[in-house]
């Protein structure tokens, strides 16, 4: 069986230029007994061979960050927009890592070449729905004057999948007692990708492809969670 398995299923080819496409997330654990959460840990996969990476366990009170794996040169992580915010991105960048990450306006501030702030309502309000927009921008540190450009891939909803989005939005902040901004309301009628790759090295539908192959990861947090009781 083993060596029909090596006939049929050959290794898979490494990617050109040797990267690693990496989907990071966390989540959290309770001991047994606890009314609340007791751990936090921070799982990477493979999105090629689908095989764990790298977990690392902290405290809950640990927040999910980039900064918790331990990328190399090359490394691309994939993550949802928990992830996105500048002092994240920069450091991997540092590290040699990309990111390509789902994002909120109000979490990642951009600015152009002029260090002025980019308006994304203005810029995406007349973009046509079903279409991919590109807007090159860049993203500056809290601290220092470290910045680096990027590049935000938006994928604008047609209306029905808008208003489902919407309708889940305001359903999630009734729970917590609140109503949701009109300009909330109108980012969700969009995919907003953030990406440190150039459109050149991977193009705007690659990266929304990418994006949506993010939920590996879930998958293996579950199976931590039931087969390993973590």
């Amino acid at each position: 069986i083993e060596s029909l398995h090596r006939e049929v299923m050959p290794p898979a080819p490494k990617l050109s230029g040797g990267r690693r496409w990496l989907v990071c997330d966390g989540s959290t654990a309770q001991a047994p007994g606890a009314k609340r959460d007791d751990y936090r840990y921070h799982v990477c996969v493979d999105l090629v061979t689908t095989t764990l990476v790298e977990v690392k366990v902290t405290d809950y009170k640990t927040g999910e960050s980039l900064a918790q794996f331990s990328f190399v040169e090359g490394d691309v992580a994939l993550t949802d927009r928990g992830f996105a915010y500048a002092d994240q991105i920069i450091g991997a960048r540092q590290r040699g890592a990309d990111v390509v990450s789902r994002m909120s306006p109000h979490n990642l501030p951009l600015y152009d070449s002029e260090g002025e702030r980019i308006d994304l309502y203005k810029q995406l309000r007349l973009h046509p729905e079903e279409t991919i927009q590109t807007i090159e921008a860049r993203i500056k540190a809290t601290e220092g004057d470290e910045e680096i450009k990027v590049w935000v891939h938006s994928y604008r909803l047609n209306d029905r999948e808008a208003e489902k989005s919407r309708r889940r939005l305001r359903k999630e902040s009734k729970k917590h007692g609140r109503e949701p901004k009109a300009e909330t309301l109108f980012f969700a009628g969009y995919v907003l990708v953030v990406t440190t790759l150039a459109p050149e090295i991977l193009p705007a539908k690659v990266v929304l492809e990418l994006y949506r192959v993010r939920w590996q990861v879930e998958i293996a947090i579950k199976r931590l969670k039931s087969l390993l009781d973590l």
